[in-house]
């Protein structure tokens, strides 16, 4: 009997869809092309209630910036990899979590979760989320007596924080299957572009009433997510690293010591308590001076892409913006997340595979037509599915 290979895809920050409290349409990322009522209707369900229904992968966030279709259809076309392999496509959401999972030989199991959740140990939380999924899948499979598979945990950017959460703080059943953690694009380190949002500063493709939306969502305490993507004391201060600021002074954004310094954090909107408690919550339980892992980690980094790695804190100035000017390193990473956050190393799980020019959704098969390596890697080499012949392989 074949034993079965289950791929876990654990997807980034808002790259899950989120659904109204009512089911039907899914109003994260619908809210991006919704008329000014439903923006209005939606930002409210988004920004109070605490928890609702889970959707689908986002498969595009509006119809010209895409996320996970390229992959998607990938992964379901049987052209792509050898005879003898068809992978079953599954969804773990809110309307499947009490379903009965498929014991397929091939399985791609998605599990989107709703990302505006605390990653690990608050409640509820998108680790907990995960982690019943694949107790799920764990369950499934017993019904159908199959008792031994190959679980591979592959981890888009925050999703790789919280697979490690559930690793190294909780002790699953079902961890005995899995044979590899692979992230993609993961800020192991944090992720310094998480600072503007928090601070209302918005992004060229953003109006500022959508960039305050965005800000009020995320400094919200049962909302605390974005700030888990800040790198944690652990890591290199990322403001301290900045140029000097004129009065020569280093600052650390988890240091009170300096009262300008944390007054202008909290006149342009970042929250300590929201902070301390998020960091509590994930980054206090992973193990970064303990370099033993449960298991062997696989870390895929981009490369060669303008980078925001630091800020430079201005004193005194009259914006946030021009407060904390962001520091952006020419070949930082991969756009989103510097190379040394992606490059997480243990001495139990040394690999780091780079590549060049990915950004940070290529890492995770936005473009599979042009962009195809990382996948492919992931999928013939770390895991070893066999993969047809390039020619044959269907990238639309």
């Amino acid at each position: 009997m074949t034993t079965p290979t289950v791929i876990a895809f654990i997807p980034g920050t808002t790259a899950s869809e989120i659904m109204g409290a009512a089911g039907g349409t899914a109003i994260w990322p619908g809210i991006l092309d919704a008329d000014l009522a439903d923006k209005t209707a939606w930002a409210t369900e988004l920004d109070t209630i605490t928890k609702l229904p889970v959707g689908n992968l986002v498969a595009e966030y509006t119809p010209s910036l895409t996320c996970y279709a390229s992959l998607l259809n990938y992964m379901s076309t049987g052209s792509n990899f050898a005879d003898g392999v068809n992978f079953t496509s599954y969804v773990y959401n809110s309307a499947s979590k009490n379903a009965i999972v498929p014991a397929a030989d091939y399985l791609f199991y998605m599990i989107p979760y709703d990302w505006r959740q605390d990653d690990g140990a608050g409640s509820p939380s998108s680790a907990q989320w995960v982690a019943d999924a694949i107790t799920q899948l764990n369950n499934s499979f017993g019904k159908a007596g199959v008792t031994e598979y190959n679980l591979y945990l592959v981890a888009h950017s925050m999703g790789g924080l919280i697979c490690r959460y559930i690793l190294e703080a909780t002790s699953p059943g079902w961890s005995k299957h899995v044979r590899k953690l692979i992230t993609l694009g993961t800020p192991h380190l944090g992720a310094p572009l998480a600072l503007a949002p928090i601070l209302g500063e918005k992004f060229s493709s953003e109006n500022a009433a959508e960039a305050l939306f965005l800000q009020t969502m995320i400094n919200n305490a049962s909302h605390p997510s974005t700030y888990e993507l800040l790198p944690p004391p652990a890591a290199a201060n990322f403001i301290a690293e900045a140029s000097a600021s004129p009065s020569g002074m280093a600052y650390s954004l988890y240091d009170s010591s300096d009262a300008a310094f944390n007054a202008a954090l909290a006149e342009w909107g970042l929250k300590r308590d929201v902070l301390k408690d998020a960091n509590n919550n994930l980054f206090s339980y992973l193990k970064y001076g303990d370099t033993a892992t449960p298991v062997a980690y696989y870390c895929m980094a981009g490369t060669g892409l303008e980078t925001l790695t630091s800020y430079l804190y201005i004193a005194g100035a009259r914006s946030a913006s021009a407060a904390f000017v962001p520091q952006w390193t020419a070949s930082g990473g991969d756009g989103v997340v510097p190379q040394a956050s992606a490059s997480f190393e243990t001495s139990t799980a040394p690999t780091v595979t780079t590549f060049a020019g990915y950004n940070h959704g290529q890492l995770a098969g936005s473009d599979m037509a042009k962009f195809p390596a990382c996948i492919e890697h992931v999928l013939g080499t770390l895991i070893g599915v066999p993969l047809a012949a390039t020619a044959e392989r269907s990238t639309r």
